[in-house]
């Protein structure tokens, strides 16, 4: 059993308690138009290009098999919808100029690389977080990782976009510590324009975590938000999903997280040749005082205001 995987971080302290093992799934069903991972959108191998670092020898644009690949006017430029992920352009560069999106691992592959941290993870309580993309794709892989990590006692994590069928919560949620999932927008018509993902779809996956945790005592559940201007970032929005939660699980939500926005992934537009959607766009020091007094209105729930930086 094989997964597309685009990054492995090890030694995280941003993805849940203690050092953490973070692995990347390539794939989401979403089309969040503020996405901060757009290389692992793709279901498939992908390369991206380092302007800077090109020599403009043209050898990638030779050995190209698909074509897919020109260089004109000094400037090297690729047609994603010839390149087919083969890697001999990134393989062949001499200037490293051209680096690779995506790799396939088995669960062995990744369990290697995990057990080689699990002391950290022993004295900071960490473990394993998946994520992506949405790692949920990939359900039984997740799941056959997750059962070798509760065999070798290394805590397990599942971030989610939500957007997971029933029979992958039932391979998945079982052998999980924790769940990271995400609530974005509450008005259906604004997420499917922001995201592609109907709202509904987040309840169900949280009302299906309930009844499994009713029965099991397990996994601890984290909600987040991301505060995107303009998009999800509303008093009115984070209102409505605070109600929901407030109303529907009080007991489940340990966390609700907000994540404030950033445009720290702004290069990787860049190097894929998309459009950054929220450029020039930041939250301020008074955003941040805003959202701390938002935060009263839901005196029975524990928030956490996450990644806020002053350009």
């Amino acid at each position: 059993m094989k997964a597309l995987i685009f990054k492995i971080d090890r030694l995280n302290t941003h993805n849940g308690p203690g050092y953490r093992t973070v692995v990347y799934f390539k794939g989401c069903p979403l089309t969040c138009q503020w996405c901060h991972n757009p290389e692992g959108m793709q279901t498939r191998k992908e390369v991206w290009l380092l302007p800077q670092k090109c020599i403009k020898c043209g050898e990638c644009v030779l050995n190209c098999p698909s074509e897919a690949l020109s260089l004109s006017s000094g400037s090297l430029t690729i047609d994603r919808s010839k390149c087919t992920g083969c890697y001999t352009c990134a393989d062949g560069c001499p200037a490293k100029a051209i680096e690779k999106i995506g790799e396939d691992y088995t669960t062995e592959d990744i369990f290697k690389i995990l057990i080689q941290d699990k002391i950290y993870f022993e004295t900071s309580d960490g473990g394993l977080t998946v994520t992506g993309g949405e790692p949920g794709l990939y359900s039984e892989f997740v799941s056959e990782l997750f059962q070798k990590c509760r065999k070798e006692g290394i805590q397990t994590a599942f971030d989610t976009s939500g957007s997971i069928s029933e029979k992958a919560l039932e391979s998945i949620i079982p052998f999980t510590d924790m769940v990271f999932l995400d609530f974005k927008i509450w008005d259906t018509e604004n997420s499917l324009n922001y995201t592609s993902l109907n709202t509904q779809k987040v309840k169900d996956t949280l009302r299906w975590i309930q009844k499994f945790r009713k029965s099991h005592e397990f996994p601890k559940v984290q909600i987040r938000t991301p505060l995107i201007p303009g998009a999800t970032d509303q008093d009115e929005n984070l209102l409505l999903i605070g109600k929901y939660i407030s109303d529907e699980y009080p007991d489940l939500v340990e966390l609700w997280e907000w994540c404030m926005f950033n445009d720290l992934c702004e290069d990787k537009y860049q190097k894929l040749n998309k459009t950054w959607a929220f450029k020039g766009q930041v939250h301020t020091s008074n955003d941040f005082r805003d959202f701390t007094r938002l935060k009263s209105a839901f005196p029975y729930l524990k928030i956490e205001i996450t990644g806020f930086y002053e350009n």
